[in-house]
Parts: C-alpha cells; structure tokens; sequence
C-alpha cells in the first residue's frame, strides 16, 4: 500500500524525511561521497544537541516513546 507523506515544506523540523533529505538525494544522484558528507554533519549537529543538553542538565523528552525499564 502507498505511504501518505506531508510534502516536506509542511513536515516538522525533526521528521526524517527532512533531516534525512541530503543524504537521501546524494544517493539518489549515486554520490556516495556526498551522502557521506551529509551524514556526517547530520550526526555532528544530533552530537552537538546531545553534548548541549547535557551541559546545560536539561533531558531530552522524546515526544512519542517512553523508556521502558
């Protein structure tokens, strides 16, 4: 069955469609040394938040799981 996707200019700044995008256009132009670019600095910045929240002792609260012990 089709998937129903939001065209990207109405998705959220944190869906994956979006972060994803680089790095799904470089492979769809067979660039791999691009997607590598791409996915590269996409984990830097989620790095980067990561090492903010910790800093600053705020926690991030995902909005749609819950830990589970």
């Amino acid at each position: 069955h089709n998937k129903i996707i939001k065209p990207m200019e109405e998705q959220g700044e944190f869906e994956s469609r979006r972060l994803w995008q680089h790095v799904s256009d470089a492979i769809e132009q067979d660039d791999q040394d691009l997607a590598s670019v791409e996915k590269t600095k996409l984990e830097e910045a989620q790095r980067l938040e990561a090492k903010t929240h910790l800093e600053k002792g705020t926690a991030h609260t995902p909005l749609l799981f819950k830990q589970v012990d």
